[in-house]
């Protein structure tokens, strides 16, 4: 998988940190093996996903060939009018609610305000994150327009 971003846990000293497989055709299933948000210091590794030890792994690059890496600097419940990213309160589903039961929405990026990056969440996609009640697991997943 591929880093794409990270992100400070609003009230924890928690950073998620979000990859995805950009390698043909993309999952948007939050336990399909293509999408993963894993939590540390303190999270653990999701039984869904098979890790192997890298000293580097893939990171997002630009069309120049530059590494491009996102540190979500939104604050709680804060909204970029110009986007539908934002981090906190509740999300705001293109296709309808898929949220895991019982976990707690973190933040939803708009695919389109990921600057000099190609993501792909589908067409105009939003892609959501979410951690469970023990604050040990993430999940991501995204929808299209």
């Amino acid at each position: 998988m591929t880093f794409l971003a990270q992100f400070r846990v609003p009230g924890e000293r928690v950073t998620a940190y979000l990859f995805m497989d950009l390698r043909g055709t993309r999952s948007w299933l939050p336990e399909g093996g293509q999408n993963a948000l894993l939590l540390q210091p303190s999270g653990r590794i999701p039984a869904f996903l098979t890790t192997a030890p890298l000293r580097t792994g893939p990171v997002l690059r630009d069309a120049a060939g530059r590494t491009v890496c996102h540190e979500a600097r939104l604050t709680p419940s804060a909204r970029d009018v110009s986007s539908a990213q934002h981090m906190g309160g509740h999300p705001t589903w293109l296709q309808g609610d898929e949220a895991p039961e019982r976990w707690t929405f973190l933040l939803q990026l708009d695919s389109g305000q990921l600057p000099g990056a190609v993501v792909g969440f589908g067409d105009a996609g939003i892609g959501y994150a979410f951690i469970d009640p023990d604050r040990r697991e993430g999940r991501f997943l995204w929808q299209s327009g």
